[in-house]
């Protein structure tokens, strides 16, 4: 409905293009991943997200690479090949306009000072990003126009 509303009302036309951009690999560490077995209980999976703050309970690890992706603004592709499901805990210090975070005018002061994302990866899960590039599938813009009358 939202793409026909765009299209009628703001002559919207676009397309999809496959590019070749940076994205980062996620790869296993000697020793592999650090994920922990989940707890025997009848508790539902969750998720919580935070600014440097990643905490998975009965999570299907392979959804994690799209959660870096999130964290980070750039595409991260699983290269790990992580099955499975798992509790995990990632905890970093945000680096002010890196990735999704915006610092605020006194970001500075409630800083932690902590690992960075790169770091915090290899420390705490045993997983490493590698910079490279690859296919993105990203959204072309044809035209757009200003909206009719109602």
């Amino acid at each position: 409905m939202a793409k026909t509303l765009l299209a009628e009302r703001f002559g919207l036309k676009f397309h999809w293009e496959t590019k070749e951009m940076p994205v980062y690999g996620l790869i296993a560490l000697k020793g592999g991943p650090k994920f922990q077995e989940p707890k025997a209980d009848d508790s539902p999976g969750s998720l919580r997200i935070a600014n440097g703050l990643l905490i998975g309970h009965k999570m299907d690890v392979s959804q994690f690479a799209a959660l870096l992706s999130g964290q980070l603004d750039i595409l991260v592709v699983d290269d790990a090949g992580l099955k499975g499901i798992y509790d995990y805990k990632l905890e970093w210090s945000p680096v002010p306009n890196e990735g999704n975070f915006t610092p605020t005018a006194n970001s500075d002061a409630v800083l932690p000072s902590g690992p960075t994302i790169f770091t915090a990866l290899q420390e705490q899960l045993g997983l490493k990003l590698e910079s490279s590039k690859g296919p993105v599938e990203v959204l072309v813009i044809d035209s757009v126009s200003r909206p009719t009358e109602n």
